[in-house]
């Protein structure tokens, strides 16, 4: 059985809201993943050099999108999104708001009621796996900053296996992943991510987007030009320990939560 045919230049611009586009890509990257393996295994063309999981082309097809948002979303002219962008940009603290059961609800729905479901049938009962499995393996969300303000004291930790896909949707944010070692830590992969907008370079778009593995914590701090709001979407593979993104760090640490 074929995946989900999702490598079609443009598609998720046409009649898609941002949010459809990325539910319908990252649903459709989950299953090919599933429906191929085997099928790429140690071939280093078919399977991710990270994770070792994921379809590459499907994986490639999810960045796209992340990286057309800004188009994508500008064929969504509700007014209610303008007022909510609006509020976020004027918290004076972190927001973290969970758009994963939305993202779920509209998968759902286009496989209860659409004409053309994204997954089939045929696609779950190829790779063994109900919808439900499915949608328990995605999440979305968005991270929005005031200007130098930063996640912690809140830990952002996936499972292990995880990818993390992520995109600055406007202002500049600084990203790192924490690792600990012998009573000392270090930050890692330290990278500084600013919308065009932001830096005089252009008028529009965040960037390209980045993948991020879980297992270890990271960190999103807003450079102090402005507010910054970061979206993710996580991709967890078959065999997965069911860990909330964010963790209150007394708890984890085993203080009071």
């Amino acid at each position: 059985s074929d995946a989900p045919d999702l490598s079609r230049p443009g598609r998720t611009a046409e009649g898609d809201r941002a949010l459809e586009a990325l539910a319908r890509t990252a649903v459709g990257t989950l299953v090919e993943s599933d429906v191929r393996r085997g099928e790429y295994g140690a071939n280093s063309d078919g399977s991710s050099s990270q994770g070792r999981w994921l379809y590459d082309p499907a994986a490639k097809r999810l960045e796209r999108v992340l990286d057309r948002l800004d188009a994508i979303a500008e064929d969504d002219d509700d007014e209610a999104c303008g007022q909510w962008l609006r509020f976020m940009k004027r918290s004076p603290s972190p927001m973290f708001v969970d758009l994963t059961g939305r993202f779920r609800d509209i998968i759902a729905a286009n496989h209860r009621d659409g004409g053309a479901p994204w997954v089939t049938n045929e696609h779950l009962d190829s790779v063994d796996m109900t919808l439900d499995g499915y949608l328990g393996r995605l999440r979305c969300h968005l991270i929005v900053l005031p200007s130098g303000g930063g996640t912690a004291p809140l830990s952002l930790v996936e499972s292990a296996g995880a990818h993390v896909y992520g995109r600055l949707l406007y202002g500049g944010v600084t990203r790192y992943r924490l690792v600990r070692s012998g009573g000392t830590t270090r930050r890692a992969g330290e990278r500084r991510e600013v919308a065009p907008s932001s830096s005089g370079e252009g008028t529009g778009g965040g960037g390209p987007s980045w993948v991020q593995l879980g297992g270890l914590e990271r960190r999103y701090e807003a450079v102090d030009m402005g507010p910054a709001a970061v979206l993710e979407v996580v991709l967890m593979p078959r065999l997965w320990q069911d860990l909330p993104t964010v963790f209150d760090r007394a708890t984890v640490a085993g203080g009071p939560g």
